[in-house]
């Protein structure tokens, strides 16, 4: 290390310990040493005091955070966001972390009031519709499903399962899961294109009987972790794909998850709720690397 910058850190430390004992001495005596010996607003007085003044509102914001994620389900959006705010801001310049803790105090806010509007019920032990824009990992249990292939595209697949359903009484849940093609079987221009097989979840495992119902069959489908992104609008192939863009980015920002599986859609309204209104998740199946093996509680935001 140069002699200029050992220079340098040992003077921001005389800055940083002379601030504190001044805030501390105003806060007990209201009385300031810096302004009484180098005047009111001079330069110094504002860089000593300005510069405790950042570190002690990110202290503060630090402790907020902290606080909130305690009383947090640990894998509810607004714990995720939180835990991904402290960890960006703990490697932010100084200058940036208060930025970066406000702004995470102000995205799980919004995770806690958000609310999709719902036609039916979710599967027992469904994770939580997740904040539209939040990319985040999510693990979901094993479900009952009936899935077909047959039908003409989406509308064709969802009638074939809803007369299965009906013919079977079993009751209608949300979501409507898609599954898409590979990403070497789909179309060009990496194109999402039409789901290859569209499934009902069961609102319990046990319910029914699993097989084959003529163009249904019934699985009992195994636990499953995701990468997956919200979003809410138009239930458009474009708008998918501009979510599957997202998802494929943030694998390559984050080498210690791979794909596992090609993309699927979680599609929670019907044909009848206002596009404006419709809400969705687009995932991609994930496992770890073999290199490492890290807490599921990676997030961003678009």
């Amino acid at each position: 290390m140069s002699t200029v910058t050992n220079v340098l850190n040992i003077i921001t430390a005389c800055l940083i310990g002379i601030g504190g004992l001044n805030w501390g001495l105003m806060g007990l005596f209201s009385f300031s040493p810096v302004d009484k010996t180098f005047d009111d607003l001079s330069v110094l007085s504002r860089i000593m005091m300005g510069g405790t003044d950042t570190a002690y509102r990110s202290a503060d914001l630090v402790q907020q955070v902290c606080q909130e994620l305690t009383a947090e389900p640990p894998d509810s959006d607004a714990a995720v966001i939180l835990a991904a705010a402290l960890t960006d801001a703990g490697a932010a310049p100084a200058d940036r972390q208060s930025a970066l803790l406000e702004t995470g105090i102000e995205q799980a806010a919004k995770a806690r009031r958000f609310k999709p509007t719902l036609e039916a019920p979710l599967p027992e032990g469904w994770p939580a519709p997740s904040l539209p824009g939040l990319i985040r990992l999510k693990t979901y249990p094993p479900m009952r499903a009936a899935w077909t292939e047959q039908g003409d595209g989406r509308n064709g697949q969802f009638m074939t399962l809803f007369r299965h359903i009906k013919d079977r009484q079993i009751p209608m849940t949300a979501p409507v899961v898609m599954a898409y093609p590979p990403a070497e079987a789909a179309p060009p221009r990496d194109a999402l294109g039409e789901p290859v097989a569209m499934a009902f979840l069961y609102r319990q495992t046990t319910q029914d009987t699993a097989g084959p119902f003529g163009a249904v069959r019934v699985t009992d489908d195994p636990p499953l972790q995701v990468v997956s992104a919200a979003r809410k609008g138009m239930y458009s192939s474009s708008n998918f794909q501009a979510s599957v863009a997202q998802l494929r980015a943030w694998l390559q920002a984050h080498p210690e998850w791979q794909a596992a599986g090609p993309p699927r859609v979680l599609a929670y309204n019907s044909p009848f709720m206002p596009f404006w209104m419709k809400y969705a998740e687009v995932q991609i199946p994930v496992r770890a690397t073999a290199k490492e093996l890290p807490a599921a509680r990676t997030t961003s935001r678009r």
